[in-house]
């Protein structure tokens, strides 16, 4: 889980893309509150950024398989036994989309629920 340390900081950067064409229709919307409104933005911020694509980035892993994958543990492997079960633990990158940045709006999203 991501501690944000001030929410406000966050969505003060939603206020910059505010003149984009998707938000346009939020200044005639009624709300009763500002966390409905903070939660229309986020979510029209969201749907935009899940049409373009969610960002990616390598993420190192370490665990045990039973198929070789990146770089081999021999000494945990042999320290932990998982040899008597066939595997081996082995350490590589993985390209998700599990990004600390991804991670940071899916805080964001829980928060409004």
């Amino acid at each position: 889980m991501i501690a944000i340390q001030n929410i406000y900081h966050m969505l003060s950067y939603a206020f910059q893309v505010l003149n984009e064409q998707g938000y346009k229709n939020v200044s005639t919307e009624q709300f009763d509150n500002v966390a409905e409104l903070c939660a229309a933005i986020l979510s029209r911020g969201v749907s935009v950024q899940l049409k373009r694509g969610l960002g990616r980035e390598y993420i190192y892993q370490t665990e045990a398989l039973s198929s070789l994958r990146g770089k081999i543990d021999i000494s945990e492997s042999i320290k932990t036994r998982i040899l008597l079960k066939k595997q081996i633990i082995c350490s590589y990158d993985d390209f998700s989309v599990n990004s600390y940045m991804n991670g940071i709006i899916k805080i964001g999203l829980v928060s409004f629920k």
